[in-house]
């Protein structure tokens, strides 16, 4: 075992694309982890500071956000087969993919940010939002690990690539309490 994950260690080392791809992944997943335990509280909030005064139907929007992450996912296939198909140049690869959903959660998160306790129909659209961006970003992420990590070393890659980000989430998750949907 420690052999296998001082090559994978090595090799995560010799490469700055696996590198780019952990941080990419780090920071996302770390980002999704908060917004999965802070979403709730938040919209809660801003309903209760004089938006309106009725219980938040959180079924419906927990499946309409899976649908926004469906819908990513499938907007992934879609560009990646009709960039396969293309002949006038327009090209978006897995990493020009990732960039795009990586700026648009971004964009989401500023925008939780700015409206908590203003609008929550522009909250319900940056949660939205950012869903979609992690319909996007599994795929893309999943496909540029497959091109960049060896086979023979990729289940030991795979498993240091994820020690910062469960360390991130850990961390996150002993301090949670003292965090409040300010955090949006």
């Amino acid at each position: 075992l420690t052999k296998t994950l001082r090559i994978g260690l090595s090799t995560l080392l010799d490469s700055k694309d696996i590198m780019m791809i952990g941080l990419a992944q780090t920071l996302f997943e770390c980002s999704m982890y908060i917004f999965v335990l802070l979403y709730t509280p938040a919209i809660e909030e801003t309903l209760s500071s004089g938006q309106a005064s009725e219980d938040v139907p959180l079924g419906y929007l927990f499946s309409t956000m899976m649908l926004a992450a469906m819908t990513g996912s499938l907007f992934f296939q879609a560009v990646e087969k009709q960039t396969k198909k293309s002949r006038y140049g327009m090209h978006f690869t897995e990493d020009r993919l990732l960039s795009i959903a990586l700026g648009l959660a971004s964009c989401a998160f500023m925008l939780m940010a700015y409206h908590i306790n203003v609008s929550a129909s522009i909250l319900m659209i940056a949660y939205h939002l950012f869903e979609f961006t992690t319909g996007l970003y599994y795929p893309a992420i999943s496909s540029l690990k497959a091109d960049a990590i060896p086979e023979e070393t990729r289940a030991a890659v795979m498993t240091l690539l994820r020690i910062p980000m469960n360390l991130g989430v850990g961390i996150i998750m002993w301090h949670i309490e003292e965090m409040t949907s300010a955090v949006f």
